[in-house]
């Protein structure tokens, strides 16, 4: 009865690294996928290329880019005049 025991704590040592390492590669593909993911929608309007770079089904960096050739002169980051003129002051 004890050489069965320790014959089963044996394999269990043995699958202790596989399993280490399965849990280990899972946590970097999530990492990876989390990493694209948020930096491509954060890349979709600043930078639309790196955003379909890392994400190519990103849809709002495909907007920017496709807004930015029909429309060339209106950039998101120019100034805009306001919308409401200021009244001038009677002092």
């Amino acid at each position: 009865m004890f050489d069965r025991d320790w014959r089963l704590k044996k394999q269990g040592l043995r699958r202790a690294p596989a399993l280490v390492l399965g849990f280990f590669a899972f946590g970097l593909i999530l990492c990876w996928l989390i990493f694209t993911h948020s930096f491509a929608a954060y890349f979709a309007r600043v930078a639309p290329d790196w955003a379909l770079w890392l994400d190519a089904r990103q849809a709002t960096a495909l907007y920017s880019i496709a807004d930015a050739q029909i429309n060339p002169d209106a950039r998101p980051d120019a100034p805009q005049a306001p919308r409401h003129p200021q009244k001038k002051s009677k002092n």
